[in-house]
């Protein structure tokens, strides 16, 4: 480690150095390299999609006139062949890196980025790689595992009395804080079930009567949400009731608590606009998927209301348009990718 330990990068992100410094010398813990290596522009994949369906094809399937038929098939062939040359240059890094095979956790087939394990030598030696761009660590979400998405939640959008069945314990954590505007919206939106059919954590919603203008976004789960300028009792306006341990927390923190189903059930109960939902019906869909790839190869032009616009010019996140569901600062055909996978259950990368 000595070799390496006054190596000092940019790529390095401060909570890899943060764990380094927390971690023995020649332990390994796991880091996501994000990689700059040498794969197919969107042109270039276009042309090879249209060499492989063939030209009689592309005449009478490709335009104005496509049906959803041959979207999907042309989706299909692209993302097969993204995906091949994708993980072609990631193995190829980890092939000149000298990465042994026991230490990858994950190569990507949809990104530039590797998953593996990893002591600080071995990171600044990465570092050094022209082939890496950067490397951080706790930097790699997922969405739930399939178990976690059922095709039907278990939910009571309403209980059965006029009084939300939690009313009292949300009066009492109201009253832990010094400053709140007199008149409240309290609501409860969604109750999540435990094996044995009680409920364990509920989705909440909380808001002052007072009507205050939104001061800029947050993303939860997949909802683009407008925060109003009180940040009292939850920064967004939601929240999350934990049922067993009797306590209120904001439901941006949900997801990193573990909560089961937490980001289907944002995405179906929550405000705000939903990343991906380009047809504009609150929900994703596998026509958004379509409408997605429409408008990269240029069939159709995005949404005129596809810009995030905060309304103070800040943006603390990395998504700049509705479009962009993996939220990686831009809009392209992996975001397709990532939708659908989404909505088959399988985990995807998302910034």
């Amino acid at each position: 480690m000595a070799a390496y330990a006054a190596t000092s990068t940019p790529k390095i992100s401060p909570d890899v150095e943060r764990k380094i410094s927390e971690t023995p010398d020649g332990e390994k813990f796991e880091v996501l390299l994000w990689l700059n290596v040498d794969v197919p522009t969107v042109e270039e994949l276009r042309w090879l999609v249209r060499q492989e369906l063939g030209e009689e094809w592309w005449r009478d399937h490709f335009g104005p006139n496509m049906t959803i038929d041959d979207v999907h098939t042309y989706d299909a062939v692209y993302n097969r062949l993204a995906k091949e040359y994708e993980t072609a240059a990631n193995q190829a890094f980890v092939t000149k890196s000298g990465i042994p095979k026991e230490d990858i956790v994950y190569i990507s087939s949809m990104a530039p980025m590797v998953q593996l394990l990893a002591d600080a030598q071995t990171i600044y030696r990465l570092a050094e790689m022209t082939e890496v761009e950067s490397i951080s660590y706790e930097g790699y979400q997922q969405t739930e595992a399939p178990a976690e998405r059922p095709t039907e939640l278990p939910t009571v959008t309403q209980p059965t009395s006029s009084v939300p069945l939690y009313q009292t314990q949300f009066e009492s954590y109201l009253n832990t804080f010094s400053t709140v505007p007199e008149f409240w919206r309290y609501s409860e939106l969604y109750y999540h079930k435990d094996k044995n059919g009680e409920n364990d954590w509920v989705l909440v919603k909380a808001d002052s009567n007072i009507e205050q203008p939104a001061y800029y976004n947050a993303i939860i789960a997949n909802r683009v949400i407008m925060r109003s300028s009180y940040g009292v009792p939850f920064s967004s306006g939601y929240g999350v009731y934990d049922v067993k341990a009797d306590r209120f927390m904001n439901a941006s923190s949900a997801k990193r608590s573990g909560y089961d189903g937490f980001t289907n059930a944002f995405d179906r109960f929550g405000g705000g606009r939903l990343l991906g939902d380009l047809d504009r019906d609150n929900d994703i869909s596998i026509i958004d998927t379509s409408l997605l790839q429409r408008c990269e190869i240029q069939l159709r032009d995005y949404p005129d209301d596809d810009l995030i616009i905060p309304e103070d010019g800040l943006w603390l996140y990395s998504a700049k348009y509705y479009s962009d569901f993996n939220r990686d600062g831009d809009r392209n055909i992996l975001d397709a990718t990532c939708m659908q996978r989404y909505l088959s259950g399988i985990s995807y990368p998302a910034g």
